[in-house]
């Protein structure tokens, strides 16, 4: 075993509690696998159903991680961090590692390491350092995380960003449609400001009668009801649609029929989406909140919305429409995905840096 990895897969949460994180990691693990590396993976407790099952859970994990780590000499342990309540447990498989004279990676997923560390206590602040300093390389999801690492006098950092898989972008044809289609893809949950998107779609129907909505994914029964209930209230139940959650193969053929993907999240963990990437690879313009990465993952700041006014993120759809500029900014979000996002971009930087410090290791051990 070349490799030791703690990381959440998705297996003990409800499908529709998965996001990016566990996608993410799965690619990851993917990625590592057609690579030759040999990697053996432990799965993340979820705190979903509360703390005291995941000390529980956590006890096994941090058991079967010191075995297999006492086992496995040369094998490097690659911890996927979630930080904020977990700095501690992290810091301590840190401690473990090292006291095994393990080397580290350490890749903290979700978009709001920065505002944790810049407000936690002076023991969060230690307890991030400590995992910081002893990590040969930290894998930064977004180039924040790096440029914020570098600042605060951490060299280790790398930027590893959420790609699109090589055989997704292959599924790419787009198709005539005399309908704008906005799209909200994702997790539909409170955080993720699925209300605000109505409202938009409200101001842009109104002044673009052409159009229509497609919410995307799986939903909580009460969440639904109340969104349903906004729907009917601004009389366009005939224009927007929720179709569930759908895999791949059917969130691609929506997805080549659409124009605009509205992700005005709020959710203070949001860091690089997923859906933001896959809806620009499918050559939808995104209209998006500055959460997370969103900035540096458009790349367009007008495009990205600074305050949450509805007005403001109507106004962008509706001006792109009008003056033509769909089909300009279309093929922009494209190449942006090709040239940042795509497998064989990400691929190459990622496993270059594993193989290296896997050498670095086992020649460090003869």
């Amino acid at each position: 075993m070349d490799i030791l990895m703690y990381a959440p897969l998705g297996n003990n949460i409800p499908k529709e509690r998965i996001g990016g994180a566990e996608i993410g990691c799965l690619r990851s693990i993917d990625m590592i696998k057609e690579s030759g590396i040999n990697i053996s993976i432990i799965e993340k407790p979820t705190t979903y159903y509360g703390i005291k099952k995941f000390i529980k859970e956590f006890r096994v994990a941090y058991k079967q991680i010191k075995s297999e780590l006492t086992s496995n000499k040369n094998s490097i342990f690659y911890l996927v961090g979630f930080y904020d309540r977990q700095i501690y447990f992290e810091a301590l498989l840190c401690w473990l590692a090292k006291r095994t004279k393990h080397e580290i990676i350490y890749e903290p997923k979700n978009g709001a390491m920065v505002y944790k560390y810049k407000n936690g206590s002076e023991i969060y602040k230690k307890l991030s350092k400590f995992i910081f300093k002893n990590a040969k390389i930290i894998f930064c999801q977004g180039i924040e995380y790096k440029e914020f690492l570098n600042e605060i006098g951490f060299k280790n950092a790398i930027y590893h960003p959420n790609y699109i898989k090589k055989e997704n972008s292959l599924l790419i044809n787009r198709k005539d449609n005399e309908l704008f289609k906005f799209v909200y893809l994702g997790r539909v949950t409170k955080s993720k400001n699925i209300e605000f998107v109505i409202d938009v779609f409200e101001k842009v129907h109104s002044k673009i009668p052409g159009s229509v909505l497609y919410i995307i994914g799986g939903w909580d029964e009460d969440y639904k009801i109340e969104l349903e209930n906004r729907i009917k209230n601004a009389d366009i139940e005939n224009e927007v649609y929720f179709t569930g959650r759908l895999d791949f193969r059917g969130i691609a053929e929506e997805l080549n029929t659409s124009h605009f993907f509205l992700f005005p999240s709020q959710n203070k963990f949001e860091g690089h989406s997923n859906a933001l990437t896959e809806a620009m690879a499918f050559g939808l313009v995104p209209i998006t909140s500055n959460y997370g990465f969103n900035k540096t993952v458009v790349g367009y700041k007008e495009l990205v919305i600074e305050d949450f006014v509805v007005e403001k993120y109507a106004e962008t759809a509706i001006n792109i429409i009008t003056q033509g500029l769909w089909d300009e900014y279309s093929k922009k979000m494209m190449k942006r995905v090709e040239d940042n996002f795509s497998e064989e971009v990400v691929r190459e930087n990622y496993i270059r840096s594993l193989k290296q410090l896997l050498y670095n290791s086992e020649k460090s051990m003869k």
